[in-house]
């Protein structure tokens, strides 16, 4: 039986590399919220009735998660700017054995051994390969939906238990 292979590519763009740092983060700014939200109100309400508390607490954790916010796109910003690599053009090749990604003089293997998750978002492909890293593939990179589908088809046959549909 002959061994699908698919090749695809392109350059990520500022506004990708943001949107995987905003996936990759979502939940833990959400419990961060929640943590410090309950935590204000509980100290407050020791002191205060409900009402104000409610309101001191929520007022607190907002402010808290907008300097968050600003702080985490700072660092989204200078990290991208700063990595010549993530910025070249990159072809990917998905095969039998796994995917390659070439970079100009350059080539890494992931095997499929190596892929711990593969999440799915409206805009983007995502292939962890650690916890905090990622192979962020854009769909954009894709010429039609049959090789999206294709691309898809290659996830699931290789990585059934790693899937995540977002």
């Amino acid at each position: 039986m002959e061994k699908e292979i698919i090749k695809f590519g392109g350059r990520l763009t500022y506004k990708e590399f943001k949107m995987f740092n905003y996936y990759h983060s979502k939940k833990i700014v959400r419990i961060g919220f929640l943590t410090l939200w309950i935590t204000v109100f509980l100290i407050n309400l020791t002191s205060m009735s409900w009402i104000p508390s409610l309101i001191i607490s929520s007022i607190i954790a907002l402010l808290t998660m907008t300097l968050i916010k600003v702080l985490l796109n700072f660092r989204i910003s200078k990290e991208f700017r700063s990595d010549q690599v993530l910025k070249k053009d990159a072809q990917f090749v998905v095969h039998g054995n796994g995917v390659t990604i070439l970079r100009e003089k350059s080539k890494t293997q992931y095997d499929w051994n190596d892929i711990i998750s593969f999440q799915q978002y409206k805009e983007l492909f995502l292939l962890y390969v650690s916890k905090n890293r990622a192979i962020i593939i854009p769909r954009r990179y894709f010429n039609s939906v049959q090789e999206s589908q294709l691309f898809k088809q290659l996830m699931a046959t290789n990585l059934s238990k790693k899937i995540n549909n977002k």
